[in-house]
């Protein structure tokens, strides 16, 4: 079976990792990317500051255009709804071609947009659990949106036409997973708690400042040395490369996942496969086969997680949480249909 997938040439970790997981899953030779990208068919780099996904090392790809790949492929894959891949889902609409189709909603915002009416299957990362206060609102939302000039709305593509939730036909719930990108794990625990954020929602800020009364009270905790700082909030020229931050995860007990600009984030699903035990806010968005709480992580309400850390920490109970949790997320990794590439664990890319 070949795929065309339609990527955009930014980086999108729910792009990238669908892609790493359909090379694994089909064999690297029939996954069919348009346009050519060349991180894609490339190692990553040494000092890398994202995750290794983002470089699944395609071989080279044929020089054709996106006619002739549509022609030689079986069913089409939309990998982000922004940029080039939007682009290439309009060609493929314009051309008729007839392959089924799916859309990648990777968006930080639980909202379905019009794309959803160009394929067979609309993925979509923030599914939101509870939706009857936005529900509400969303007439309203339209209302706004259509007297100002923004493709929410003006593009029929990219228009908000509901808010995402289970029971929406051909919408399927695709969380992050986590590509099993090799890495070095630190030696031991040095760490009772350790949480590295950008500060993409104030709710972070505040639990970097409850940790550091948590070290106050003789913890060892591993955090920002500065405050999380709103308007500063990704701080790229002292950001840890992928491999040091995964480092920092593995020396920890316990670690903390929080929402960023979406309630679903990377962080949650690296902190079980760096083999710390997952501290997260209780999530909001649908995952299938999720981790069960207090027997493969913990779950709380952000301003609960502190008081979490501390009776998990004084029970003893993180080591055989956190090895519960890992445990379920590798035993979930697709079988593999190609050596030439590392495993996507978490049982969330598939595509049937």
């Amino acid at each position: 079976m070949k795929i065309l997938f339609l990527a955009n040439e930014i980086p999108d970790f729910h792009q990238d990792m669908v892609c790493h997981g359909l090379a694994e899953l089909l064999g690297p030779e029939n996954v069919l990317v348009h346009p050519r990208i060349e991180r894609y068919h490339s190692p990553p780099p040494g000092d890398l500051k994202v995750n290794a996904m983002s470089y699944p090392n395609l071989p080279p790809g044929p020089d054709a255009t996106l006619e002739e790949l549509a022609a030689e492929a079986d069913a089409v894959v939309v990998g982000c709804l922004r940029g080039s891949a939007l682009a290439g889902l309009r060609t493929v609409v314009r051309l008729g071609v007839d392959k089924p189709r799916a859309a990648l909603d990777g968006l930080d915002d639980p909202y379905v947009r019009g794309a959803i009416r160009s394929v067979d299957l609309y993925f979509k990362r923030e599914t939101l659990v509870h939706t009857a206060r936005l529900r509400v609102r969303f007439p309203a939302r339209r209302l706004y949106y259509s007297v100002r000039p923004h493709d929410m709305w003006s593009d029929e593509l990219r228009r908000q036409i509901a808010v995402a939730r289970v029971g929406i036909p051909k919408l399927v719930p695709l969380p992050f997973g986590v590509v099993l990108t090799p890495f070095s794990a630190a030696p031991e625990r040095t760490h009772d708690v350790t949480f590295l954020a950008a500060a993409t929602d104030p709710v972070r800020s505040r639990i970097v400042e409850e940790l550091r009364t948590m070290r106050n009270e003789g913890y060892d905790v591993l955090i920002p040395d500065d405050p999380l700082d709103e308007h500063d909030r990704y701080r790229f020229d002292t950001r840890l490369t992928w491999a040091e931050y995964m480092q920092a995860l593995s020396s920890s007990r316990v670690a903390v996942s929080v929402r960023g600009d979406g309630f679903d984030t990377y962080r949650y699903w690296e902190i079980p496969y760096a083999g710390a035990l997952l501290l997260a806010e209780t999530p909001r968005t649908v995952i299938p086969d999720n981790f069960a709480n207090g027997v493969e992580a913990v779950f709380a309400e952000p301003e609960r997680l502190c008081d979490e850390a501390r009776r998990m920490l004084d029970s003893q109970a993180t080591e055989p949480i956190a090895a519960a949790g890992r445990a379920r997320l590798m035993s979930t990794a697709p079988r593999s249909c190609s050596s030439a590439l590392p495993p996507c664990a978490g049982g969330r890319l598939r595509l049937a």
